[in-house]
């Protein structure tokens, strides 16, 4: 089976994250033309994917 990600609707959350961390994905999201939520979005899909194959 091949798992099928489906789009669901936006949701707006608060999450508390370590200012130099936040800084670093401010950097990364510019420079990637990403925004913030986009970003880390991306990460969370490759994260969850990685422990799905693991």
């Amino acid at each position: 089976m091949v798992p099928v990600e489906t789009a669901g609707r936006a949701l707006r959350v608060n999450v508390s994250l370590d200012e130099g961390l936040l800084a670093r994905i401010d950097d990364v999201s510019q420079r990637t033309g990403l925004s913030r939520s986009a970003l880390l979005a991306r990460g969370a899909r490759m994260l969850i994917a990685t422990e799905l194959n693991s």
